[in-house]
């Protein structure tokens, strides 16, 4: 897990799978564990996995803003 607060999900990225063959980011299944965390489009993810993800699906730059739901300050 990166430790840095401003955690970057760059849109478009490929990795490399365990046949060598490249795949996009959201195509990855994330790990289900609840640790939120807040884009800085507004929206909580469920761990930073899911927001990296939703950043290649959506081809946006999200950063990470906070750790833990995002509020809406009402």
């Amino acid at each position: 897990m990166l430790e840095n607060s401003k955690i970057q999900a760059t849109p478009a990225k490929a990795i490399l799978n365990d046949k060598f063959s490249f795949l996009p980011f959201f195509l990855l299944n994330c790990h289900t564990n609840y640790i939120p965390v807040c884009g800085s489009n507004g929206d909580t993810y469920q761990n930073e996995c899911f927001l990296r993800r939703a950043a290649c699906k959506h081809q946006k730059e999200i950063t990470v803003v906070s750790r833990g739901p995002c509020y809406s300050g009402m």
